[in-house]
């Protein structure tokens, strides 16, 4: 009887010590971190003990810088870049959302913007890069360039980002009347006959080779 007495208060005396040394440990460990790390700690560890003596912990998504290589555009297999610094939540289906936008548009287009997609997606290495709260409203672009940037918050609206994406494509094929930085986000209707003809004109004169403006 006292011989089981005896154990049954070791037993938990050295359970009560392994659990007081796991959380002097885990107390040192986040000690460290914290004088080793002078900028703000990214993931978050939080540690608990469920009763039984086990130390669990949980960890915070954080953003990075995330790449994903689309392909499959337009009637040539042309292919671009896309890229942002975002959660891996985050970034689920962004590039499939750039790469229906991209071709949509593409269909949508005349003759003339066809040939601006084709050679500006053919011709370089597009890279799209999407980030929070830029400073232009929609699209960012430099005549002539090989970068499209996309603000995060249209990505969701088809309309916006096809008309963001047209519009920066044709700055990077050229055409200098269209504005580099999106302002404005037009309506869908806005684009009629007339505008397409525009494009179109605009386009040829690329083609041959002939400057605009």
């Amino acid at each position: 009887m006292i011989d089981t007495l005896n154990i049954n208060i070791n037993t938990k005396g050295n359970q009560m010590k392994s659990n007081e040394s796991k959380r002097k440990l885990l107390s040192g460990v986040l000690a460290v971190v914290q004088i080793e790390t002078p900028v703000a700690i990214a993931i978050i560890l939080t540690a608990c003990d469920n009763g039984s003596g086990t130390t669990t912990t949980t960890q915070q998504e954080t953003a990075k810088p995330q790449s994903t290589t689309i392909t499959g555009l337009f009637d040539n297999n042309a292919s671009a870049t896309v890229k942002g610094n975002f959660t891996n939540s985050e970034w689920t289906g962004v590039a499939g959302k750039i790469k229906a936008a991209l071709n949509a548009r593409f269909e949508e287009s005349g003759d003339g913007p066809k040939v601006v997609f084709r050679g500006v997606y053919t011709d370089r290495n597009v890279t799209i890069i999407l980030e929070k709260n830029p400073s232009y409203d929609n699209y960012s672009a430099t005549l002539r360039g090989d970068t499209i940037y996309i603000n995060f918050a249209i990505l969701n609206d088809i309309d916006a980002l096809k008309f963001a994406l047209n519009r920066a494509t044709q700055v990077m094929g050229g055409n200098s009347l269209t504005p580099e930085i999106g302002k404005v986000i037009a309506p869908v209707p806005q684009y009629n006959r007339a505008t397409m003809l525009r494009d179109n004109r605009i386009a040829s004169r690329m083609a041959r080779g002939q400057r605009l403006g």
